[in-house]
């Protein structure tokens, strides 16, 4: 029997993914413009944080949640992975193929790679793998490499937390603090996969032990989060890195509370519908927005000019997303039984 959706999860991932979009759309203008840029999308920083880290960090703590509530009292290795390769990879290798087609229209193909690393690009990796090397990069974003790893390490979390709870969380936290403190990798700090486990540990515990939040615990948790914003000195080695899960933390609940009140059938579904589409426009929306910002100069724009631009971008990445799932849900009926119920809403 399928399990009836948690509607707070769906409100905080179509959230997380709009700030990682806004927050680069705001970079693709000011490297665009770095004269004259002078307006911004949204709010410069949350929480100390710039809109798109904590849109990450959100975006992890809710994959661990959903992950949790499906699997926690009926979990099959083979059906996980099944299911979470039907998921992600059809989907990215479509993506990826029209923006490669794409990129040599364009501009051309140019061997500047190893064709051997086109092996990251396989497996999703090459958002993270380029920062350290050069990669066949596109699309998508660095965290879908860190969402894939948290997925390979999930069934080992959850027999973990099934059978030593306590431990498991003690040392999540100690070797997460180990690298916060001391890192010696020239991958950077918040791509690093033990620094990030804590946030999707969180994401699984919320759903075993704690599940629904009340007005009190919202409103700990916002008082918590205007502690964390007050003015600070800048943070010592390894302090800044804490603030990441912490910010994320806060967040996610005082907006699973908020999602619990939206009651209004209307406005549940254009957050559902956000949260459905949410893969695809993390796949889309750095192509779009880029060729967007380069066809249409902002520089001396107005700023009612530079929202229309911002809306438009919204809305060609909204068809795009709705045109990738569509095309990849045709192809996926098409060879696999169960192909139309494995869809971006499941990532």
């Amino acid at each position: 029997m399928k399990k009836e959706r948690i509607f707070y999860l769906d409100f905080i991932r179509a959230l997380s993914i709009f700030l990682v979009v806004i927050f680069h759309f705001n970079i693709r203008y000011r490297l665009l413009n770095p004269d004259g840029a002078s307006y911004f999308i949204g709010p410069s920083e949350i929480l100390g944080l710039e809109p798109g880290h904590l849109g990450v960090s959100l975006f992890l703590i809710v994959s661990g949640a959903s992950l949790m509530y499906t699997y926690q009292e009926n979990f099959h290795l083979k059906d996980f992975f099944r299911r979470r390769f039907l998921a992600i990879y059809p989907m990215f290798w479509l993506a990826y193929a029209v923006a490669a087609v794409f990129t040599v229209l364009t501009r051309g193909f140019r061997q500047e790679v190893p064709l051997y690393r086109f092996l990251y690009t396989i497996m999703g990796m090459d958002g993270i793998a380029h920062s350290v090397v050069p990669t066949f990069y596109l699309l998508g974003e660095w965290f879908l490499g860190l969402i894939i790893l948290c997925y390979l390490l999930f069934p080992l979390l959850l027999k973990g937390m099934n059978r030593h709870p306590v431990i498991l969380a003690c040392l999540a936290v100690s070797v997460y603090l180990l690298f916060a403190f001391w890192y010696p990798f020239s991958l950077p700090q918040n791509y690093f996969l033990p620094v990030r486990i804590p946030e999707f540990l969180f994401g699984m515990y919320f759903i075993r032990y704690w599940k629904k939040i009340s007005l009190r615990q919202a409103g700990l948790a916002l008082a918590g989060a205007v502690i964390f914003s007050l003015p600070q000195t800048e943070a010592p080695l390894g302090m800044e890195m804490l603030k990441i899960p912490l910010a994320g933390v806060f967040c996610f609940l005082i907006l699973a509370w908020i999602g619990e009140q939206i009651t209004q059938p209307s406005l549940r579904k254009v957050f559902s519908v956000g949260a459905r589409y949410s893969y695809a426009v993390c796949l889309v929306h750095h192509v779009v927005l880029t060729q967007i910002l380069t066809w249409i100069p902002l520089e001396d724009a107005s700023y009612i000019k530079f929202c229309g631009v911002f809306l438009l971008t919204l809305l060609v990445i909204a068809a795009g997303s709705f045109c990738l799932c569509q095309i990849n849900k045709f192809l996926l009926s098409s060879f696999t039984s169960k192909g139309a119920k494995n869809s971006s809403y499941n990532v």
